[in-house]
């Protein structure tokens, strides 16, 4: 588990280690917090001491290495800007840094400025300027501004093609977007042999459901390959697939922060049924997926049917036990309005514990 300490405007927050770090929060502001205190950290942005994050291992308190770790951050409401050659885009700056590696373009620039500004320029200067204003008052001067290696690249068209059908960047869809933006990051020698953090920040915005799932497996695909993937979401199908995988983070605290094998331990002995913990895990996941999520204060849970959106309908007994007894354990408030069946072990037990 990580320790982020000195996260602005929070106490230190805790967050499950893990190749996939999905994270639910309160607070919008907050999630940018704890994101952007990957990123400094990981890539050793230079902080004043105020704004500089710590990440330390909650178990050792040692710190967390850096030097092996290379973070990329990704956030749709740039994604446009980012596979376009806007001179601050990466592209940009990574086309730039190759000219400047492979080619000797500074004495050719330095030739070309130069005959530009002591001879072409002069030439002009003289033959146009008082012609220029024959019938003015004014007058003119011609003035060059030299050439430099992003002149170079402006004069460089970017051709999109799909199975060699030309599309401009409007036809590409934004999670193909997603993919060549990671792409532009990744090129160059630096990252070679570097655990890759890739961080997003609610990556389903400008997303279609569809893109939605195939950016999960594409997310997944990339944990696959020895990297981490940390984001933040509102989405239910960005979720973990796993308990380890979901943190969920309320008035600046992690709620889940419970070791799985206590957790396991309490279900298991208190669940009214002998059952197997790895199906009480994945029922609970999508319970917690498709039912809960997106509202962690005072849930109102029913088993009647009344077309209230702010209820939570389930219709099995068992799910009711295994949602409700995972909101006692992390702490979640929550109220019952249910239909009991005495024949049922697990309405028995929600009648009289919960």
């Amino acid at each position: 588990m990580y320790i982020l300490e000195n996260i602005s405007g929070t106490s230190n927050i805790k967050i499950k280690k893990s190749n996939y770090i999905s994270i639910i929060t309160d607070k919008t502001e907050l999630s940018r917090k704890i994101l952007e205190g990957f990123y400094n950290y990981f890539s050793e942005k230079r902080l004043s001491s105020e704004e500089k994050v710590l990440i330390t291992d909650y178990f050792t308190g040692e710190k967390e290495q850096i030097s092996s770790k290379y973070p990329i951050y990704i956030e749709n409401s740039e994604i446009d800007f980012e596979v376009e050659l806007g001179s601050k885009s990466i592209l940009h700056q990574r086309i730039l840094g190759y000219f400047k590696q492979k080619f000797p373009i500074e004495p050719v620039f330095l030739t070309l400025n130069t005959l530009m500004d002591n001879f072409f320029l002069e030439d002009v200067s003289e033959k146009f300027k008082s012609e220029f204003t024959i019938y003015s008052n004014y007058k003119i001067d011609f003035e060059f501004s030299s050439f430099g290696p992003s002149d170079l690249i402006k004069k460089i068209n970017i051709k999109y093609k799909l199975d060699e059908d030309e599309q401009n960047l409007n036809q590409i869809s934004n999670f193909e977007k997603i993919k060549l933006k990671l792409s532009m990051y990744e090129i160059g020698d630096i990252i070679k042999n570097r655990e890759k953090i890739y961080i997003f920040y609610y990556p389903e915005r400008l997303l279609t459901i569809s893109e939605i799932k195939k950016l999960k497996l594409f997310l997944k695909d990339l944990t696959i390959k020895s990297s981490t993937v940390i984001l933040a979401t509102n989405s239910k199908y960005l979720l973990g697939d796993n308990l380890e995988e979901i943190n969920i983070i309320k008035d600046q605290k992690l709620l889940n922060f419970q070791k799985i094998d206590i957790l396991r331990q309490k279900y298991l002995e208190n669940y009214p049924k002998l059952e197997e913990w790895d199906y009480i895990e994945k029922r609970l996941v999508y319970l917690l997926k498709n039912n809960i999520f997106e509202n962690f204060e005072d849930l109102r849970i029913t088993n009647k049917l009344k077309n209230d959106i702010d209820e939570i309908f389930f219709k099995s007994y068992e799910d009711i036990f295994i949602a409700v007894f995972y909101l006692k354990q992390i702490g979640i408030s929550y109220n019952l309005d249910i239909t009991y069946d005495d024949r049922c072990v697990f309405s028995n037990y929600i009648k009289k514990n919960f």
